[in-house]
């Protein structure tokens, strides 16, 4: 059944609240895989969305009572204030094994909410990503240095965080001090000391970071590099050994250097510092199903794999995507895409 027949269904069944459909808009939201939850309000009341492997898919109409109920209850969940209507606004709330990260802003037909749905307790390696055994132990024997950066770079949505928060859980009761600069926390990690940069406004990014230093750190984590200083400090850091792991949208990996370097950044100080560099993008994963299925939304589409190049490797995304797409994985569609990306 899709995603926007079995919510409906859901919400039918009984004359419930509007905590009650939010609820359950989350749950199934979160049964079917999605990512994001939207709720797009106009003048009648709001349409839902989900997005399921990166692309939306309509779920339900609420009427304007429900919708503003449901605004009301996420504000107060999420401790911001219920009566400004106007100023944007982040939180976040958990709902049983569900962290969920609000974001609110207003349009000129009410406050329109985007929810991102963030499963607790899940587990993921770097095998459930997509990434092959020589590619794990080329990342494996490169954390396992005393100092060094890993930076993973990708356009928005390429699954970055996912992948910065499954290397960081592979150094579980290792004995290291774990530090992260995150604006905003995304996912919690158990022994790691994690740092939202939002509840520390009367310092800079790069003020924080000094202070990190100052917390005897083995391995620092900084969410995305943004800017020259931020950027510089990075580098600065792994010279007076430390292991730094962060993001920076850069398409491409070989213009990582030109991205620093348009930032300000010396090219002396890019070469001076061991650096792993890891490309990703995301690639819809084929379904299994012959013509269509509940499980796919009738799309032919389950899930999403990463295709993927490290800097320490001769792989491209091309050799990647072909790769995955023999194995059947992936169509040979998305993979003649990197093929053309690169020749192009």
């Amino acid at each position: 059944m899709s995603f926007k027949s079995n919510l409906e269904s859901l919400i039918d069944k009984a004359d419930i609240t509007s905590v009650s459909i939010l609820e359950l808009i989350i749950k199934t939201g979160s049964d079917y895989n999605c990512s994001d939850i939207h709720i797009d309000p106009s003048v009648s009341g709001a349409s839902v969305r989900v997005r399921i492997d990166g692309v939306l898919v309509e779920g339900c109409q609420l009427m304007r009572e429900t919708y503003q109920e449901i605004i009301s209850f996420i504000k107060v969940s999420a401790h911001l204030k219920i009566d400004d209507h106007y100023t944007p606004k982040d939180g976040s709330f958990e709902l049983a094994h569900l962290m969920i990260r609000v974001s609110l802003m207003h349009t000129h037909q009410g406050e329109n909410v985007v929810m991102r749905i963030i499963k607790k307790e899940q587990k993921v390696t770097l095998v459930d990503l997509g990434f092959d055994e020589n590619s794990i132990k080329t990342i494996q024997d490169f954390i396992s240095r005393p100092s060094g950066i890993v930076i993973i770079s990708g356009p928005t949505g390429s699954g970055k965080s996912t992948t910065l928060y499954t290397l960081l859980s592979l150094f579980k009761n290792s004995g290291k001090n774990i530090v992260t600069l995150e604006d905003p926390i995304e996912m919690k990690l158990p022994e790691v000391r994690q740092i939202d940069f939002n509840a520390s406004r009367s310092k800079s990014f790069s003020d924080m970071l000094r202070h990190i230093l100052r917390q005897d750190p083995d391995i620092i984590m900084v969410g995305e590099i943004r800017d020259r200083e931020t950027a510089e400090l990075v580098f600065e850091i792994s010279l007076t050994g430390h292991m730094v792991f962060s993001t920076i949208h850069v398409n491409d990996l070989r213009l990582f250097e030109k991205r620093l370097v348009s930032m300000g950044v010396a090219s002396y100080l890019i070469q001076a510092v061991p650096t792993l560099l890891i490309g990703q993008e995301l690639v819809k994963k084929l379904c299994g199903c012959s013509e269509g299925c509940g499980l796919c939304n009738q799309k032919k589409y389950r899930g999403r794999t990463v295709i993927y190049e490290l800097s320490d490797s001769t792989q491209t995304k091309r050799d990647c995507a072909f790769q995955k797409a023999q194995q059947g994985v992936i169509s040979y569609e998305d993979a003649t895409r990197f093929d053309t990306v690169l020749s192009s």
